[in-house]
């Protein structure tokens, strides 16, 4: 009998052992997790998805929040009367999901859209496949070539500068364009 006890009492200790090991890798997990998430809003070129084999970075994905963090916030003020305060984005909702959570959704659901046209422009041969450090590098000689233009009293087109988020779809529309001009559809 005692033979029993002594083993259970050392099951036990293991099983507490292995319980406070498990306790302390969540912890470091969620501590880790903390600074990734951190580190994304620091490095754009972090890829933070792959959508139709395409990658989308943190840089592309955090152009569509503002425009879509408008909605939902609009949205949950329709549906459950919340406005926007401290916590608003992590606030469970009767439905279960937060408003952060309906943002990434929906954000994800749009950047799917455009990787899937993306990587039909790659297939007609008008878009080479881009980071978004050629994005961005890009973006910055345009606006400076506009700017230098506009010193030296030449005549631009479209904006002045270009805001980051209009440039980027600027290009998806030239894209389009092109796209649908060498696919015949257009003149």
């Amino acid at each position: 009998m005692k033979a029993k006890n002594a083993g259970e009492k050392g099951k036990k200790y293991t099983f507490r052992k292995v319980g406070i090991l498990l306790a302390a890798f969540a912890g470091c997990v969620l501590l880790c997790g903390g600074v990734l998430e951190s580190n994304y809003e620091k490095e754009p070129e972090t890829v933070v998805a792959y959508l139709d084999g395409l990658p989308l970075t943190y840089g592309e994905y955090r152009l569509l929040v503002p425009r879509y963090r408008a909605l939902v916030l609009s949205q949950v003020n329709r549906e459950y009367g919340l406005s926007e305060e401290e916590g608003f984005w992590e606030r469970k909702l009767p439905d279960g999901s937060t408003p952060g959570e309906r943002l990434n959704e929906q954000v994800l659901a749009q950047w799917k859209e455009i990787k899937k046209e993306q990587k039909c422009f790659i297939d007609a041969g008008v878009m080479e496949p881009f980071d978004y450090a050629e994005f961005h590098d890009a973006w910055e000689k345009e606006n400076e070539r506009r700017r230098q233009k506009l010193e030296a009293g030449e005549v631009i087109y479209g904006p002045v500068q270009y805001e980051e988020e209009a440039y980027y779809f600027y290009l998806q529309d030239r894209y389009r364009n092109e796209a649908e001009r060498k696919s015949g559809q257009i003149n």
